[in-house]
């Protein structure tokens, strides 16, 4: 059996976009971030979220730096720019603050629970 070209051709095309999409989510699930000890609950998907938070905590992070250095490198911006440059940093620090503060409700949630349970056996044994 003999192919034309053109049908090898999207064959391999067709291959390499079923490759990449299974690439694409083998990356996704990597994408996750080393989490605070403190911020850990020991519940693997609790700890799977926190991953996963931890990594838009760091990509942010790394947004900031970059452009904390481009003004440092070119401060003289125009003051139009420099009210949308502090706006934006503004924005992602709260994204960040937010993120951070998300993530420590799960142990909080966690530490609480037990501490209803708790509560409430030692009002129904009484």
């Amino acid at each position: 059996m003999t192919y034309a070209r053109s049908d090898f051709q999207s064959r391999l095309e067709n291959r390499q976009k079923q490759q990449a999409t299974h690439r694409e989510s083998e990356i996704r699930t990597v994408a996750q971030a080393a989490v605070p000890m403190e911020l850990l609950t020991g519940q693997e998907h609790w700890d799977f979220f926190l991953s996963l938070l931890q990594s838009e905590v760091d990509a942010l992070d790394r947004v900031l730096t970059a452009m904390r250095e481009a003004h440092a490198l070119d401060p003289s911006f125009a003051h139009e720019d420099l009210a949308a440059w502090k706006a934006q940093m503004m924005q992602l620090a709260v994204q960040k603050e937010t993120l951070e503060h998300v993530a420590s409700i799960p142990r909080e949630i966690i530490e609480k629970g037990e501490k209803a349970k708790i509560a409430l056996r030692t009002i129904t044994d009484s």
